[in-house]
């Protein structure tokens, strides 16, 4: 393989590829298990055919299909979760609420977002949304986020232009050094220009009160201060406003002289809000605001507002009359250097002179940036570490391109304590289930002076979280390293007893009850720790610790046990080191395949054959395992990717103690080729060119994926009115995971009719609603639809196949075509019967008739003048960077409806945009006092549907099923959500209205004799539903049903028998169909059976 080394289980990919080819061999082919077929068709209903042709046993190459890939062009498919600190997002500050901070996007996991600035009801903010670097974001008030650039570098400190039409921001683009530029954009994402000329590092811009200025932080000397700088925002001459002295040498590593300014809203008062620091070390002064000129010159000193006082990212207030500020050496908290940093607010006067600072904000989260906000108000906004404290290590994932990190606001462990009972920031494991909805995770809490770790579980969302059920852990041990298995019916968990921590064994335990089933048998010596589950379901494999002696490290092998019972043990360590030189293995993790296990040996990355044959280390050119000669090795946690083209696994680098982290290591995730050891950060800040600390990152899960695709394999012929057609759908799982849960869904419009039979493979319900059940990876199941053309046109037939798992790639999991239906040929008329020729009358000349006139020719002098060319408008500004657009629409059958049937309500949750869609949510809103037949898994109880991410041009369909009970007006809306950009708000709510009839009918005359034939009528009866027509008490002999026509109605016959009993009589109409749902309630009529009148002369009896 061009010299690089052989592992097991695993081959290279050609580039010649064209998607994915995972680690095992013949991967490109998949073998497709042949299904038992069923009984013969059988007649399901006279409105449904579905006929489900499952491919043989044969060796079928699947197609290939795009997939969604990082920067360097590798597949990317699913999330990765870990435990993680220091993710940042944007809270609320409410007057006189000092306590804590609000989420700004109260919903669901928390984006990526730092760097807010506000100017009116429009904010503007840096996130990592769409991309693994910084972008600049806007929303006005609570209208949809906009995404305005694409593809920047280095993008810092966006902030509004006064009339919100225009944002500045700093940005590396074009800059072969690195250095910043200020740029400024239009609020629409159009028009990007460089304002500042290319030279010296330019940030922290700010706006004239006219809009016309940018003031801007610039190192662009021969020294390293920061100085304070003018420009036009068109771009222009720029001139200098400080030249504070600073110390040069500290100049060199620290940021000193004058930065962040901020100019005051109100024209008047003519001023710019500088941070300055001009020294740095033991004894120098903190940083501290000052005012100075805004129409200054070169020279300009200006004044502190609070001297001697840290003081630092100051905002003015719109009015200008106040400043918002952060600070850890005012009153209100801890002070001096490491003291978390407070929010405050101080009036500042014409002079310069400031009253006493309102401490607003004190927390201890690292916060930063505050800005005013909402509008009017005395409301704030700052950009914050998203977890509760700074030493709070919550559950959050990212994408394997390393774009949109969230916090999904599950909290895990306090690092301070853990640090204080000698636990590392690596301590800590999670897990998604099999069917990669939920995650299983280990939490930590600290009563009564004790360290206590569970096994939660929670959605993957974040949503839900719980302990999971355990009736055999008692009060007094922990939990945690918690392992699904295939099935996602049980978990493996270690279990240690407080305090001895060391002792752990492996207990599997029931999810759903927490029953424990057996423990792993072990010696009283031995500690088992990291289980892992085979894809098969047999196997466990774990690390096992044996103590050595006094004094000795414990060495640490890997093991395997059979799973239903933890016998069988093996110790795999062993089986390929004859010289036991191998002391210490763990986190042990098996290939998708199951042929390998991905391991970290002594603090390195390495594969080892299942069966324990052939360990090596993996490559590490990126010394992702080598910290430095005094720490040594540190990686851990491997997690494979669901296509096994990479592993994920915890990194780490030498970094400086800070006072809110004082390891000297952070840990990241990275992505490791398991052929060549190349790896790819994918977490941390620095990495990203962002701003904030890295934080720590450790223990990642890949969320298992299922590729899902379907396509028309047998197009429909036209057919004609009234005759039946067909058509061909195919749905493969390309893997790499089974499918549980497939459903295909078919959307047929109601000018074709349905019609056929379904086979023992599969089900479908009446609304073409199909379960497809388990396709394991390379199933390929046909699906043919006949259907019989009702009217004359042509009409798109639509599909959409879904299963329990994520798709990685979901814009083939829908399709469609289109059905023409034709008229009948009108019939051949037999020709006339020859008759006599009518004697010939005199001819009649045809009136004369003006020829017709010709039209203008060319040149003529009548002729119009020829159309002028059209006229060629100039381009416009470029649009907005691509965005995603998500949108529901709403439709609702039948219309009419009818009391006693059903009214489906479909919901297409679509993202026509050229972005993912983030945390989509639709609120349904139904008809109080209607019963709901169905509704979607993914709505709860108040119908909130978290729909979740949504690809570029994917779909994804709720339906509700109704069953009205009265007649009249349903009226259903739905509105939809999302927590990330979106181009057009309008298509973001759906509303359809639906009348409701109630069949009913009358007998006409309403009573009669025995012997008599009366009439049935009826009205508001659904269009081609055959009716039953009932009677009783009494007897009747069975009619044909009657079809209602397409206006509802319809009249029949029945027929009183001349031996029936006489007295009252109730006809009842229901429907005909032999299986199926009800499509209408019962209606009932009175009839009156009497005995007949002698007759009046010449009466005649039949005419009664």
């Amino acid at each position: 393989m061009g010299g690089d080394p052989e592992v097991p289980g695993i081959r290279r990919p050609e580039r010649s590829d064209r998607r994915r080819v995972p680690p095992v061999p013949l991967m490109g082919y998949q073998l497709v298990r042949p299904l038992d077929r069923g009984p013969g068709g059988r007649l399901c209903t006279a409105v449904l055919a579905l006929l489900l042709l499952v491919t043989g046993g044969v060796l079928v190459q699947l197609p290939a299909a795009p997939a969604q890939a990082g920067p360097d062009g590798t597949t990317a498919p699913g999330r990765i979760a870990y435990g993680g600190t220091q993710h940042r997002s944007i809270g609320t500050v409410d007057p006189g609420d000092t306590g804590r901070s609000g989420p700004l996007f109260p919903d669901g996991p928390q984006h990526h977002d730092d760097e807010v600035s506000a100017r009116g009801d429009t904010l503007v903010w840096t996130s990592l949304r769409d991309s693994a670097r910084p972008q600049v974001y806007l929303r006005r008030g609570d209208g949809p986020v906009v995404r305005l650039t694409d593809s920047a570098e280095g993008v810092r400190h966006p902030v509004p232009s006064p009339d919100g039409s225009r944002v500045a921001y700093a940005a590396t683009a074009d800059r072969p050094d690195g250095g910043h530029d200020i740029w400024v954009v239009d609020a629409d994402g159009s028009d990007p220009r460089r304002v500042t000329d290319g030279r010296g590092d330019n940030v922290w811009p700010t706006w004239s009160p006219d809009g016309e200025s940018l003031a801007f932080s610039g190192k662009r000397g021969t020294g390293g201060d920061w100085q304070i700088y003018r420009v036009p925002a068109a771009g222009g001459a720029i001139d200098q406003l400080t030249d504070d002295a600073v110390d040069e040498e500290a100049a060199r590593t620290e940021d000193l002289g004058n930065l962040q300014p901020s100019w005051d809203p109100v024209a008047a008062h003519d001023r710019i809000l500088v941070t300055c620091r001009y020294s740095q070390g033991a004894g120098d002064e903190p940083a501290r605001l000052k005012v100075i000129p805004a129409s200054g010159t070169l020279g300009t000193t200006g004044v502190e507002i609070l001297p001697g006082q840290d003081s630092r990212q100051g905002s003015w207030s719109p009015d200008g009359t106040s400043v918002a500020f952060v600070s850890n050496s005012l009153p209100g908290g801890p002070t001096g250097a490491g003291a978390p940093d407070r929010v405050y607010t101080v009036e500042v006067g014409a002079d310069g002179s400031a009253g006493t600072p309102l401490l607003r904000l004190a927390e201890d989260r690292l916060v930063a940036g505050p800005t005013w906000y909402p509008p009017g108000g005395q409301g704030l906004l700052v950009s914050r570490t998203t977890a509760a404290t700074a030493a709070t290590m919550n559950l959050m994932d990212v994408l394997p391109d390393g774009s949109d990190p969230r916090d999904l606001r599950v909290p895990l462990r306090d690092l301070n304590q853990d640090r204080a009972y000698g636990y590392s920031p690596a301590d800590v494991s999670q897990q998604y289930s099999p069917d990669g909805r939920m995650i299983a995770f280990t939490r930590v809490d600290y009563e009564n002076d004790t360290r206590r770790s569970r096994v939660w579980l929670a959605g993957a969302d974040g949503s839900d979280p719980r302990p999971l059920p355990d009736e055999a852990t008692p009060a007094t041990a922990s939990t945690g390293f918690p392992a699904w298995s295939p099935d996602g019916t049980r978990i493996a968990v270690t279990r240690s007893c407080i305090p001895c921590r060391i002792d752990t064994e492996i207990a599997v335990l029931e999810v759903a009850t927490g029953r424990q089933l057996y423990v792993v048998p072990s010696t009283e010596e031995q500690s088992e720790t990291e289980p892992a589950w085979s894809p098969d379901g047999a196997t466990l494999a774990f690390a096992r610790q044996v103590p050595t002696g006094e004094g000795q490290e414990d060495i640490s092998h890997l093991w395997t046990a059979a799973a239903a019972d933890g016998g069988g043990q093996r110790d795999l360590t062993a089986v390929d080191d004859p010289l036991g030189a191998r002391t210490r293995e763990s986190h042990p993790a098996y290939s998708p395949d199951g042929a390998t296990l991905a391991y970290s040996p002594a603090g390195r990355l390495g594969l080892v054959g299942a069966d324990g044959t052939g360990p090596q280390p993996l490559p590490d050119p990126q010394g992702v395992c080598r910290v430095s000669e005094s720490y040594g090795d540190g990686c851990g946690d491997p997690a494979w990717s669901p296509d096994g083209t990479r592993i994920a696994a915890s990194g780490m680098e030498e970094a400086t103690a800070t006072p809110h982290d004082p390891e000297t290591v952070r840990r990241y995730i990275a992505l490791v080729d398991p052929v060549t050891g190349e790896a790819r950060r994918v977490t941390g800040a620095r990495f990203r060119g962002a701003a904030g600390e890295d934080g720590q990152q450790v223990a990642p899960t890949w969320q298992p994926t299922s590729d899902l695709g379907t396509e028309l394999a047998v197009p429909p012929e036209p057919v004609t009115e009234g005759e039946t057609g067909s058509l061909v759908v195919t749905v493969v799982n390309r893997g790499p995971a089974p499918s549980p849960g497939t459903v295909l869904t078919i959307g047929v419009p109601e000018e074709l009719r349905p019609a056929g039979t379904v086979p023992g493979t599969g089900s479908c319900t009446e609304d073409l609603h199909c379960d497809l059940g388990t396709l394991p990876s390379g199933q390929v199941v046909r699906v043919e639809l006949t259907f019989t053309g009702n009217t004359p046109g042509t009409f798109p037939v639509t599909w959409t196949v879904g299963g329990t798992l994520p798709d990685p790639y979901e814009p083939d999991n829908r399709g469609d075509t289109q059905v023409v239906v034709t008229e009948p040929a009108p019939p051949t008329s037999p020709p006339p019967s020859p008759s006599p020729s009518p004697s010939p009358s005199p001819s009649v000349p045809p009136s004369p008739s003006a020829p017709p006139s010709p039209g203008p020719t060319p040149g003529s002098p009548s002729a119009p003048p020829p159309p002028a060319p059209p006229t060629l408008l100039p381009p416009g500004p470029p649009r907005l960077a691509p965005s995603a657009d998500p949108a529901v629409r709403l439709t609702v059958t039948p219309d009419p409806a009818y009391v006693g049937g059903l009214v489906t309500a479909t919901y297409r949750v679509s993202n026509g945009g050229a972005r993912p869609a983030a945390g989509v949510r639709v609120r349904l809103t139904l008809p109080s006092g209607v019963p709901v037949s169905r509704r979607p898994a993914q709505c709860d109880a108040r119908l909130l549907c978290r729909v979740g991410d949504l690809a570029p041009g994917t779909s994804q369909v709720l339906r509700v099923v109704l069953a009205p009970t009265s007649a009249g007006a349903l009226r259903l809306t739905a509105r939809l959500t999302s927590t990330g950009p979106d181009a057009e708000a309008g298509n973001n709510r759906a509303v359809e209205t639906v009348r409701v009839l109630r069949p009913r009918i009358e007998v006409v005359p309403e009573v009669g004799p025995p012997g008599f034939v009366t009439s049935v009528r009826g009205r508001d009866f659904p269009p081609g539903v055959p009716v039953r027509l009932t009677w009783e008490p009494g007897i009747t002999p069975a009619s044909r049903p009657a079809v209602p026509g397409a206006d509802g109605t319809f009249t029949a016959q029945l027929l009183i028998l001349p031996n029936d009993a006489r007295g009252p009589r109730t006809v009842t109409a229901t429907d005909a169909r032999p299986t199926g749902p009800a499509a209408l309630a019962p209606a009932t009529a009175e009839f009156l059976v009497v005995d007949r009148t002698p007759d009046p002369p010449l009466f005649d009896s039949r005419n009664f």
